[in-house]
C-alpha cells in the first residue's frame, strides 16, 4: 500500500512537472515570436497634415520595428519632408543631384536607409566610368 502510494505521488509529480515545464517554455516562445512578429511602422506619427499639399512628413528622426525583425533601425527626415540626409542649397562642384518623389514604396519605411531603392540606384550611378558623382 506505501509503495503504491509514492508510485502516485511520483506520477502526480512528473506531470506536474512536464505541465510546469511545457508552460515556461510556451510562455517564453509566445514573447519571443511577438518581439519577432510585432511591427511599430504603422504607430509612427511622421506625417502632419498640410493645408496645401495634404500629408507631408514631419522633419525628425524616427525609429521603426519593422516585422520580422528584432531590432529597430532609425528613419531620418530632413528639413525638406524627404527620407535623406540634411542638403544644403549650393550645389556642389561637379555633383549632380536627382531627387525621387513617390509613395510609400519609395519612402520604405520598413527599410533600413540603405535598402532603400533611392540609396541602391545612387550607389550605382556613383560607378559611371565617366566619373561623374550623383
Amino acid at each position: 500500500m506505501a509503495d503504491r502510494k509514492l508510485t502516485l505521488k511520483k506520477v502526480i509529480f512528473y506531470i506536474l512537472m512536464f505541465g510546469l515545464t511545457f508552460a515556461l517554455c510556451f510562455i517564453v516562445l509566445e514573447y519571443a515570436f511577438a518581439r519577432f512578429y510585432y511591427s511599430d511602422v504603422l504607430l509612427i506619427s511622421d506625417t502632419t497634415l498640410d493645408p496645401v499639399t495634404g500629408w507631408i512628413l514631419k522633419p525628425g528622426t524616427y525609429r521603426a520595428k519593422p516585422a520580422n525583425t528584432f531590432r529597430k533601425h532609425r528613419v531620418y527626415i530632413n528639413e525638406f519632408g524627404l527620407r535623406n540626409r540634411d542638403i544644403t542649397g549650393i550645389n556642389t562642384e561637379g555633383i549632380e543631384r536627382i531627387i525621387i518623389l513617390g509613395d510609400s514604396f519609395t519612402y520604405g519605411k520598413a527599410c533600413r536607409e540603405e535598402n532603400t531603392f533611392p540609396v541602391k540606384l545612387g550607389k550605382i550611378l556613383n560607378q559611371d566610368p565617366a566619373g561623374r558623382r550623383y
